[in-house]
């Protein structure tokens, strides 16, 4: 008799990335996800600042005159097309509730917004996103590529990019510090 699979979505938790070589895309990444289904997963990665000289490129191709401080390679599929992760008393008809505290959307009226001095309180602007195929993320966790945890606003909003990975791990009391990142084998 064949073994039933069942799925639980992991949508709303962030990744910690486990990737030990530090020239590797996702090295101490963390990535919110946005879409956990049985067929796919996606997710923004939170902490790779962009440079200001691709952060302003990206704005004059969109043709957007905003001042935003930082904006974050989301992932390494589909550089073209960003999103705006953010606090949920701003709402569209097109926004999508990720948690009770995060909320993601992907259209011009807030981009608009944003220009016009009416932002969401906070607010992460990433562009391009992480992707994976059916079961790919699974495969990756039980490779322990990644550990989820439970996302909350605090990591995503108020904890500095160069602290986040370190504060993500925390939640599970792990010390960054005291964390090997050699394999070994037994």
């Amino acid at each position: 008799m064949a073994k039933k699979s069942t799925f639980s979505s992991l949508q709303g938790q962030l990744l910690i990335s486990m990737q030990t070589e530090p020239g590797e895309f996702f090295h101490q990444s963390v990535v919110l996800l946005t879409a956990h289904t049985k067929d796919y997963a996606e997710g923004l990665v939170i902490n790779h600042p962009l440079p200001v000289s691709i952060r302003r490129n990206i704005l004059d191709q969109m043709d957007l005159r905003l001042d935003i401080n930082t904006m974050y390679q989301g992932g390494p599929i589909d550089l073209t097309h960003g999103s705006i992760l953010h606090t949920v008393e701003y709402q569209t008809k097109d926004t999508e509730f990720i948690t009770d505290d995060i909320a993601l959307t992907q259209t011009q009226q807030i981009l608009q917004d944003i220009a016009i001095n009416h932002p969401p309180k906070k607010f992460l602007f990433c562009v391009g996103h992480a992707a994976w195929k059916a079961n790919q993320l699974e495969e990756e966790l039980m490779g322990n590529i990644w550990i989820p945890v439970l996302a909350n606003a605090s990591i995503l909003f108020d904890t500095p990019n160069e602290k986040k990975w370190q504060s993500a791990l925390a939640t599970l009391k792990i010390d960054a510090t005291r964390l090997s990142m050699v394999a070994g084998k037994a």
